[in-house]
């Protein structure tokens, strides 16, 4: 299965199960790399009745695969670095931590 199906099949699942449930769906995103700030953004996007927070420790995300540019010199850290702010554009909370546990109720 490609990444892009399974954040489709994942988001369609969140979605079926919001119209089931009385209660306004909330979705916690773990981790603000590649995949993590995308499912967020998207879910958001998608439906911006659900809540989405992302949990992520760090303040900035660094793009591994352009960072042979880095090794080169041909750019710097500020250069493959990204903050996840621009997350909030899409209505994405963000909570600075690290989780050490999922209790689902």
């Amino acid at each position: 299965m490609k990444r892009r199906d399974f954040l489709k099949l994942a988001a369609a699942t969140a979605l079926a199960g919001c119209a089931t449930t009385p209660s306004k769906a909330r979705v916690v995103v773990i981790g603000g790399g590649f995949g993590g700030a995308t499912a967020a953004k998207y879910i958001r996007m998608w439906d911006p009745s659900i809540d989405v927070v992302l949990v992520e420790r760090g303040a900035s995300f660094v793009s591994c695969p352009i960072s042979n540019l880095l090794l080169a010199g041909f750019s710097s850290m500020d250069d493959i670095s990204r903050g996840h702010d621009t997350l909030e554009r899409f209505g994405v909370a963000l909570v600075r931590d690290e989780a050490v546990g999922v209790d689902a109720g």
